[in-house]
């Protein structure tokens, strides 16, 4: 078996994320898929990442989770062989989007979290598709299930998120940062921006991909993982990794 594999997930989502690449992978190696519902910080859902995880194993973090990722790192990075960020930047979170957030938080608390969740996903989260309602639909019953204290939680573990772009600057692992083309949320630009800070690291255009390209489009994000968890792996400065259909 080849070292583990540890997915976290993006705020509000579950294992469910990740369900395709857990049947991918799964087969070749131990899959962990970390619970932050307790956390009430980056800090403390990075150190549950470490507890939980063997001495060395690979990451993979979407969103939230992908912020999780760069701390985890940042705190003991030689126990992770391989990292993969997708859908998130390093930057901390401005004054005007932490006041932004501040309306949900009041929504979720008073019991709209519903209507928080879709309202935040018609923000050009996912990519135009035929599977945009089911995908839209998966993420409520997702954000449902942990409820609306997990996201009052969540939400503010992100407004004092710190900047990692110093920890991206050290990071000398075998790095693949994962981009959906139509992300609205983290838009290209600035996940190039995250790549371009990286030392060697290769950059994956998910096309027809938003914010959620393991479900959106989960056969190009495995293949893109598959790239970062092969022995031939080679990241070079500011390459691209063409995944094509």
């Amino acid at each position: 078996m080849r070292e583990p594999l540890v997915l976290l997930p993006d705020m509000m989502c579950d294992a469910r994320l990740y369900q395709h690449v857990i049947a991918a992978f799964s087969s070749e190696r131990t899959v962990i898929v970390p619970n932050f519902s307790a956390c009430t910080s980056i800090e403390m859902m990075s150190q549950t990442v470490l507890n939980l995880s063997p001495p060395e194993f690979a990451l993979v973090g979407s969103g939230l989770g992908g912020i999780v990722a760069m701390d985890v790192v940042r705190r003991e990075a030689k126990r992770v062989s391989h990292l993969g960020l997708m859908s998130c930047s390093p930057l901390a979170e401005t004054p005007q989007a932490s006041a932004d957030r501040e309306a949900n938080i009041i929504g979720a608390k008073i019991g709209r979290l519903d209507e928080v969740i879709r309202e935040e996903l018609q923000n050009n989260m996912l990519a135009a598709s035929e599977q945009k309602i089911t995908h839209q639909n998966q993420l409520i019953d997702m954000a449902m299930s942990l409820g609306s204290d997990v996201y009052v939680t969540q939400a503010r573990a992100l407004q004092r998120r710190m900047d990692q772009q110093a920890t991206l600057r050290r990071i000398r692992i075998p790095t693949v940062v994962i981009c959906g083309a139509e992300d609205g949320l983290v838009p290209m630009k600035r996940q190039e921006f995250m790549a371009e800070l990286l030392p060697s690291s290769q950059l994956a255009i998910i096309p027809d991909a938003g914010h959620f390209p393991t479900l959106e489009s989960p056969e190009l994000t495995i293949r893109a993982m598959q790239t970062l968890l092969s022995d031939e792996y080679q990241p070079a400065i500011q390459s691209r990794l063409l995944v094509n259909s």
